[in-house]
C-alpha cells in the first residue's frame, strides 16, 4: 500500500502561524504587564500557582495513628450493633458510609467465624446464603470501595491475615495509599492500615492484592470527617469521639 506524501505548507500557511504566533506572544507580554511581571516572572507565577500534592502520612501502627489524630472528629464503625449474619448490598449505606461495590453481587456480611477485634466484624457473602460457616471471607485480590457523607481526611482499618501476609493489605484513595507491613500484627491477629491527610477525600477502595497468601476479614474502619461549622462551636478544639456500640 502507498502511503499519501505529506503535503507541503505554502507561503501563506507559513505567514498565518508566524502571525498567530506573534499574537499569543502579545497576549503573554500583556497580561504580565497588566500583573506588574516580565513574560519570565509571569510564567514562574503560573508554575508556582498549580496545585501542590496533599502531605499524606501512612501508618502500620494504630497507636500511632490514634496519637496523630491528636482531638480530632473520629468514627469508629466497629460493626457491632448490626445483627450478626446481617448483608451489607451495594449502596447500602450504615453510619455515614455507603458501601459502593463489593467483589461479589451479595455483598458484605456482618459475621463472627473468625477473629474479630470484639465479638462481630466485616465478611464477604460469597454464595448468598449467609450464616452457614461457608467461606464467607475476603480472598487474595478482592476489594471493597466506600464513599463517605462528609469528607475526611483520614482512614484507618484493621485486617485479620495470617502473619506474613500482612503487608499486601491496603486502602487506596484520591490523595494516597496506605497498606500494612511487616510479619507481626498491630493487635492480636489484626495488622493495621491507616492514612492522615492535609486534604480532604470522599471516597476509598480497600483490600489485597492477589499477592496475598491469606484469605482474610476486616474490622474498625476508622475515620475523621471535617466537622460542620456548628460542630466545630458545639464541641470546640477538643474533639468528638463517636463509636457505634452494640445494642
Amino acid at each position: 500500500m502507498k502511503l499519501a506524501a505529506k503535503p507541503q505548507a505554502s507561503a501563506t500557511d507559513l505567514e498565518r502561524e508566524k502571525k498567530n504566533t506573534m499574537n499569543l506572544r502579545h497576549q503573554v507580554s500583556g497580561s504580565a504587564r497588566s500583573l506588574g511581571l516580565s513574560a519570565t516572572a509571569l510564567a514562574t507565577f503560573l508554575l508556582v500557582a498549580q496545585p501542590a500534592p496533599a502531605d499524606v502520612t501512612t501508618y502500620t501502627s494504630s497507636a500511632e495513628f490514634f496519637a496523630a489524630l491528636g482531638g480530632k472528629t473520629l468514627v469508629i464503625e466497629d460493626y457491632e450493633s448490626y445483627d450478626l449474619d446481617m448483608t451489607i448490598p451495594p449502596g447500602t449505606k450504615l453510619m455515614g458510609v455507603t458501601y459502593t461495590s463489593w467483589p461479589t453481587a451479595f455483598g458484605g456480611l456482618i459475621g463472627d467465624d473468625f477473629a474479630n477485634i470484639d465479638t462481630r466484624s466485616l465478611y464477604l457473602e460469597r454464595n448468598g446464603d449467609p450464616g452457614q460457616g461457608d467461606g464467607d471471607f475476603f480472598f487474595p485480590g478482592d476489594t471493597f470501595s466506600v464513599a463517605f457523607d462528609t469528607p475526611v481526611t483520614a482512614i484507618g482499618m484493621f485486617f485479620n491475615v495470617v502473619p506474613g501476609a500482612g503487608e499486601f493489605m491496603f486502602i487506596e484513595t484520591p490523595v494516597g495509599t496506605t497498606a500494612t507491613g511487616g510479619f507481626e500484627p498491630d493487635m492480636g491477629t489484626f495488622f493495621f492500615a491507616g492514612l492522615i491527610s492535609d486534604e480532604s477525600f470522599g471516597t476509598a477502595t480497600i483490600g489485597s492484592t492477589l499477592s496475598a497468601p491469606s484469605g482474610w476479614n476486616a474490622d474498625n474502619l476508622v475515620f475523621a470527617p471535617i466537622p460542620a461549622p456548628a460542630a466545630l462551636a458545639l464541641f470546640g478544639a477538643a474533639g468528638l469521639f463517636i463509636r457505634r456500640r452494640r445494642r
